[in-house]
Parts: C-alpha cells; sequence; structure tokens
C-alpha cells in the first residue's frame, strides 16, 4: 500500500497481534451460505484479495491501493453481524443493521478517530467499495458499484462466494 493514510488504516485494522486477527480466524464468512466454518472470514478475504488482484493486473488504471484495502475491509461488518464459531448467530445488531452498515460504520469511525489526514475523497471512495460490494440492490447494497475499485471487488466478492458454494 503507497497511500500513506490507507497503510494507516490497514495497519490499525491488521496489527501483527490484537483481538481483531483472533476474531478473524474464529468467524465464518457466513452463517448458511459460503465459508460458514472456522476461519472462513479469512479464507473468503484471502480469496476476494487475490481475484481482485488479478483483476487489477488486467485493468490497471484502477487504484490498486484502493482495491487491496477495500477487498482486506469489505466484510468487517461480518464480525459485529455474527457470533462466531461454533455457534454462529446473527447478533441483534447483526440482524438489525446486516454487515454492511456495521462494516461502514466501523471503517469511517477508525478513518475519523485514527486517520483524520485522510483525504474526504478517498474516505467516500473506499466507503463507497463496502456500501457496493453485493454489487446490487436486491443482494442488499444500499449503493451500485460507480467506480472501477467498487466494481472489481464487488466481482472478486460475487465470484468467490459462487465458486465456493459450487465447489460445496
Amino acid at each position: 500500500i503507497e497511500d500513506e493514510s490507507l497503510r494507516a488504516l490497514l495497519h490499525g485494522f491488521f496489527p501483527e497481534e490484537g483481538a481483531l486477527k483472533n476474531y478473524w480466524l474464529k468467524h465464518p464468512a457466513a452463517k448458511a451460505m459460503h465459508h460458514n466454518y472456522l476461519g472462513g472470514l479469512l479464507e473468503h478475504t484471502d480469496s476476494v484479495l487475490n481475484l481482485a488482484l488479478d483483476f487489477y493486473r488486467q485493468y490497471p488504471d484502477a487504484n490498486r491501493d484502493l482495491i487491496v484495502s477495500g477487498a482486506l475491509l469489505h466484510d468487517i461488518g461480518k464480525m459485529k453481524e455474527l457470533t462466531g464459531m461454533p455457534f454462529c448467530e446473527y447478533t441483534d445488531e447483526g440482524g438489525l443493521l446486516g454487515h454492511i452498515v456495521l462494516g461502514y460504520q466501523i471503517v469511517d469511525n477508525k478513518i475519523r478517530s485514527d486517520v483524520p489526514e485522510m483525504s474526504t475523497l478517498l474516505r467516500e471512495q473506499l466507503l463507497h467499495i463496502l456500501l457496493a460490494h453485493h454489487g446490487s440492490y436486491e443482494f442488499g447494497s444500499p449503493k451500485l458499484p460507480s467506480t472501477l475499485e467498487a466494481l472489481i471487488v464487488h466481482l472478486a466478492d460475487n465470484a468467490d462466494a459462487k465458486l465456493k458454494e459450487m465447489s460445496e
């Protein structure tokens, strides 16, 4: 990550040690559909990142730092939406708000508190990726992908989820 503010944001979410790392390893990516097992969220996020980077290699005009950041953070709200394993259930706020809204809140709060120097445009572009990563209103996105980076993260997320469902 070349952009200093995105690097600082990601470092805050992914320190060498810490509670987030433990959550990452315990959480599934979904309650029932795909990657619904211990470590599923980590596996899904890794797959989304790798697929998104493959798309980036084909479309290098996109902002790589935004793609990487969006891919890593797109499902961060699942840590508040789901209880984790072994009895994966929706939390109250997860059932009421969902992981997209929760992820938006988590990342926006982190930017405002820890990386206030991040430009408004970059903040909005990153948050847009989180809001648009399901790709359609029908599947819960409050916004449709409006940037190349948001479309890339959506396509990578959708491809990984669908391919995992099919392989299972």
